[in-house]
């Protein structure tokens, strides 16, 4: 039996779409945070709250929930969608493996019926199997003539996007973002709808501070890849750094739509709402990071002020500095196969 009636706990229809019901969790939260609230009863409220959220802003827990909620017999209905694909009915399962049966019952009567398998001769027959390609991952040779040997041909290598990519990473590694950033532009070059070669080559200028030309290849790789997280939070990291605030939130909003639980993502939004001076947005925000991932549980971080200063005593947002070394990050990059797109990951932590 339902305990709570989540679309009546957070306060909208059930027809609300996911902003309206993130925008009515994001009110009662501040209404209802055990740090404004002190005692038992605001810390359920708060639990009760992340339960009827974490459930509702998820399409398939939701129409499993809607289904619940309604009362209806059978078996609750499937949602396909974000990577989810509903299991099969039991009777589908039959089916198929009978199918199977019957496929194969065929296909040895064939066999019999052509003469038992084996040739003339009484001799057994050998199978041979076409052995399964290697993938080549080898710099292919491009034959040039070179004057050295009078115009004949020496065999030179021309660079595969892999290769070019994996070079890109060892020079980032060793801080070299300059020539890392020449290697993705080849590799890029060589297949310009490979979203994820924007999205490092990006990385590698928001090393340089060139913010703009970061925010212009976190862009394409956006458009290439709409649910890229962390294309969306490169983007919203580089236009914090330009003090566009407004516009980094909006991206960090679209990687936590992709991403409820990235920490990084919440903890940034976090620093962008404090610029704005929205100290529980700020507040809200680090928190939920801390409780995600516990490196982001700086104490500077959570210390927020309890109420907007006024305009005369609030001091200029600092310039952004760079030391030696402060900004040099990890990459990782995906094995060298033309099947570039990976697990990699170069999110700044």
């Amino acid at each position: 039996m339902l305990e709570d009636n989540l679309y009546e706990l957070l306060q909208v229809e059930p027809t609300a779409d996911r902003r309206t019901i993130r925008s009515a969790y994001r009110r009662l939260m501040l209404l209802h945070h055990p740090d404004r609230n002190a005692g038992v009863d605001a810390q359920e409220m708060a639990q009760r709250l992340n339960r009827a959220y974490e459930i509702l802003r998820d399409p398939a827990r939701r129409a499993a929930y809607d289904w619940e909620l309604s009362g209806e017999l059978g078996e609750p209905p499937e949602v396909v969608g974000r990577g989810r694909t509903g299991s099969f009915p039991r009777s589908v399962w039959l089916a198929g493996a009978g199918g199977v049966v019957v496929i194969a019952v065929i296909v040895i009567a064939i066999v019999v019926a052509a003469g038992g398998g084996e040739p003339d001769g009484n001799e057994p027959t050998t199978l041979v199997v076409a052995p399964v390609p290697t993938p080549n991952i080898t710099p292919p040779i491009n034959p040039s003539p070179t004057e050295a040997t009078g115009g004949s041909i020496t065999p030179t290598a021309t660079p595969t996007a892999s290769f070019l990519f994996d070079s890109g990473g060892a020079f980032i590694r060793n801080g070299d973002f300059a020539r890392a950033i020449e290697e993705f532009t080849r590799a890029i070059d060589l297949i310009p709808s490979y979203g994820y070669g924007y999205q490092v080559r990006g990385d590698s200028y928001f090393q340089l501070a060139q913010y703009r030309l970061a925010i212009q290849d976190y862009s394409t790789a956006i458009e290439l890849d709409p649910n890229d997280k962390s294309a969306y939070s490169g983007r919203g990291r580089s236009h914090y750094q330009i003090r566009e605030y407004q516009l980094a939130i909006y991206d960090f909003d679209k990687a936590l739509l992709i991403d409820p639980r990235f920490a990084s993502a919440y903890s940034r939004r976090g620093l962008a709402h404090g610029q704005l001076q929205e100290f529980e947005l700020s507040k809200l925000d680090t928190d939920s990071a801390c409780a995600l991932d516990s490196q982001y549980c700086s104490p500077l971080l959570s210390i927020v002020p309890t109420s907007t200063p006024p305009p005369t005593s609030t001091p200029p947002p600092p310039t952004p500095t760079r030391t030696p070394g402060s900004r040099i990050e990890h990459f990782f990059f995906p094995s060298s196969t033309i099947s570039i797109k990976a697990n990699a990951t170069t999110e700044i932590k």
